[in-house]
């Protein structure tokens, strides 16, 4: 503590010395206050008693180095002699940290001895999420082992434990139970533990699931995916790898035919589409930038009951870039691009068209009901590049040999081919 007040009576015997005095400690807004009272006896020792509606954690500035943050109700006693001592209290704190970990309002039974902390009957609490379980730590070794159930959590509550270390960057939702067992130092990044959670009825990205099935176990820090699974109807997503202590990842997530007409975000589009889809995303380098690679592809497409032949892509994205090819339609178009995401890294853009039903792109815009009125074809290409500045700043040409837009008798087309020359973001 770095500092605290005392206000009582002190009774001063020839073997003893018994009290009751007022505490306070700390300042401000943040002052702890409570009773203490007890018999300090020469020859044996000391047994105290102590009692505070209010006490901040944050008055602890130095506990084996960790950090707390909290209030709440402490209840308990402390016993020992010059040499030794221990303690036993009852908490009841709310907005609890440990080490930047928000372990919301907690409340259980803290006892220590020897250099050894051990909290049991843990009762924890963040909003709705709920769980239990029993904490040591061993201030010597500088070693915590633990066993947490948890039995209901909303997974957004779940993630705000670590909220001042790891923003999640996409949205998610969902109920589940986990349990968790972590043993090793106060690293984290060397910490063994094994966790098994499921969720139901939540989403990712705004894509529904019906069970997430969650399998993780760590190695002093060395982080492998036993299981992590995702189901909705028939539909499967599965990921495997690994995460490395000093936060290098290595992981592949797999869907084979995930129908379109189940997706979301593929109804919001507010056409008629079906069809399947498989990918593949590998995720490789530092857990809060990886570099991101997808590649999939799209086949049986139906759109307002027209059918397409298939398309397949592939993704990659970093922190300089966003680098890709695509095949839509039976190579109806052909495209590459490089787009930069820093200033200098360079832009490029080829695009080859081939009697392309362009209309298609109305689908995208929740106009997909009107290609069954308009036909439509275009073939040219496409050949854009800048060593920076992005597509403002780039140089090329395209040419567009046939236009056609045709509505009934109403028809648009080119009489000869068009060509565009662009230099240096001039056209």
């Amino acid at each position: 503590l770095d500092q605290g007040k005392l206000h009582g009576d002190f009774n001063i015997k020839k073997t003893a010395i018994d009290f009751k005095t007022e505490i306070t400690m700390g300042k401000d807004d943040n002052a702890s206050k409570g009773f203490s009272s007890g018999e300090i006896i020469y020859a044996k020792g000391f047994n105290i008693k102590f009692d505070s509606d209010h006490f901040d954690l944050s008055n602890i500035k130095h506990l084996a180095g960790l950090k707390l943050e909290g209030a709440g109700a402490v209840h308990g006693s402390t016993t020992g002699n010059s040499a030794a001592a221990t303690f036993e209290m009852l908490l009841d704190t709310q907005n609890v940290f440990f080490e930047n970990f928000s372990l919301g309002n907690v409340s259980g039974i803290l006892e220590y001895d020897k250099g050894i902390m051990n909290f049991s009957n843990l009762n924890g609490k963040i909003n709705n999420s709920t769980y239990q379980g029993q904490v040591v730590v061993d201030l010597n070794q500088k070693h915590i082992k633990s066993q947490i159930e948890i039995p209901r959590f909303e997974i957004n509550e779940l993630l705000s434990v670590v909220s001042r270390r790891f923003i999640m960057p996409v949205e998610v939702s969902g109920l589940g139970r986990a349990k968790i067992n972590v043993d090793g130092p106060f690293q984290l990044g060397k910490l063994s533990y094994q966790l098994n959670a499921q969720m139901s009825h939540g989403s990712v990205v705004s894509e529904p699931f019906d069970i997430l099935d969650i399998k993780l176990e760590s190695n002093s820090g060395e982080m492998h995916i036993e299981k992590l699974q995702m189901t909705k109807n028939q539909s499967l997503l599965n990921m495997t790898g690994i995460s490395h202590p000093d936060g290098q990842i290595d992981l592949k997530i797999i869907g084979n035919s995930l129908p379109l007409e189940e997706s979301e975000n593929v109804r919001k589009l507010g056409s008629q589409i079906s069809g399947m889809l498989d990918v593949e995303t590998l995720l490789k380098g530092f857990i809060l930038n990886p570099d991101v690679h997808v590649s999939g592809k799209i086949y049986d497409l139906s759109v307002e009951e027209q059918e397409f032949t298939d398309s397949q892509f592939q993704l990659t994205i970093n922190q300089e870039q966003i680098k890709g090819d695509v095949e839509l339609f039976g190579n109806q178009v052909k495209s590459t691009f490089q787009l930069p995401i820093s200033e200098k890294t360079p832009f490029a853009l080829k695009i080859q068209a081939n009697q392309w039903n362009y209309t298609t792109l109305a689908t995208l815009i929740g106009g997909g009901k009107l290609l069954n009125d308009y036909q439509s074809s275009l073939t040219g290409d496409l050949d854009l590049h800048a060593d920076s500045g992005g597509l403002w700043k780039s140089t090329g040409r395209g040419t567009i040999e046939n236009l056609l837009l045709q509505r009934g008798q109403l028809k648009l087309q080119n009489p000869q081919p068009m060509k565009l020359v662009m230099n240096h973001g001039l056209i």
